[in-house]
């Protein structure tokens, strides 16, 4: 007789009292690099991963030294999510190192950057807040059943970069003032129930170090229901976030995290670029 302990049966009444445990901790320090892609090699890779046309030849030998240069760096773990516009106009990479001169530097060796197929390059460090169990943020008092789970990447991501603006809460913080109405209905909107972060909308999100730029990234449907999620938010509907825009985004590194979709295409090319790839528990 097995004396392996069955599964945590989880009810409706006790999931406010989980504290979600994932596979892989967030890193303590992660900085975001958003750049532009070359619109003559964005169309080249986006019709390689929509419609399996062939590279062409300069656009495809770059392509293999750009993926063997990503590749080892995140099997150093340098990478916490890393990957493009699905349109290929732009990438979204998050780098775990330990500054944001490191990362910069990183983004800058990248062949890709040195052929100028990337530009017009942005930098912040970022700080998750949602979902909770993503976040350095502490657990609800209530969430003390420890429930283990694995990350698993989902179908489709969405991006929202938008501006935030603190200073309306500044008083607040400050103890000058009582908490801000809309401060409440955010904190509810993103880790309340029903809430994106608890209802597993929000694969992550969260606001610059410096507070003033915010980065939501949605696992929904289709855009429209990302923009309906963020747009829903208190702090959009009182104006703290403004100004966003909006784009589907693939996960190509760490491979181990690879949006489904691209999945295929991506490992044959680093197979022909001469990588080995070792056989992945991937994430979905």
């Amino acid at each position: 007789m097995s004396d392996k302990k069955p599964p945590f049966k989880v009810v409706p009444a006790e999931l406010a009292k989980l504290k979600i445990v994932p596979n892989e901790r967030t890193p303590e320090k992660l900085y975001v690099c958003s750049a532009k892609i070359n619109k003559k090699a964005g169309l080249a890779l986006r019709k390689y991963f929509d419609n399996g046309n062939s590279l062409p030849k300069d656009i495809v030998t770059l392509y293999k030294k750009h993926l063997i240069y990503t590749y080892r760096l995140s099997e150093k773990g340098l990478y916490y999510e890393a990957g493009p516009a699905a349109d290929f106009s732009e990438i979204l990479y998050i780098y775990a190192t330990d500054s944001l001169d490191t990362s910069s530097k990183l983004m800058h060796s990248d062949p890709f950057y040195e052929k100028e197929i990337f530009y017009n390059d942005s930098y912040f460090e970022w700080h998750i807040h949602v979902p909770l169990w993503k976040s350095s943020l502490p657990p609800m008092p209530e969430q003390k059943i420890e429930i283990k789970i694995d990350m698993i990447t989902p179908q489709k991501l969405f991006v929202a970069f938008g501006k935030f603006n603190i200073a309306p809460m500044k008083d607040w913080e400050l103890g000058k003032a009582n908490r801000p109405v809309y401060q409440l209905f955010h904190l509810a909107n993103a880790d309340g129930i029903g809430g994106v972060g608890s209802m597993g909308y929000s694969w992550a999100g969260g606001p610059s170090a410096d507070l003033s730029i915010v980065l939501n990234i949605y696992a929904a449907l289709n855009l429209q229901m990302a923009q309906f999620f963020n747009e829903s938010d208190a702090l959009v509907r009182w104006g703290i976030m403004s100004d966003f825009r909006y784009f589907d985004w693939c996960i190509h590194m760490p491979l181990r995290k690879v949006s489904p979709g691209h999945k295929i295409a991506l490992i044959t090319l680093l197979k022909s670029a001469g990588i080995k790839v070792p056989k992945i528990q991937f994430h979905y």
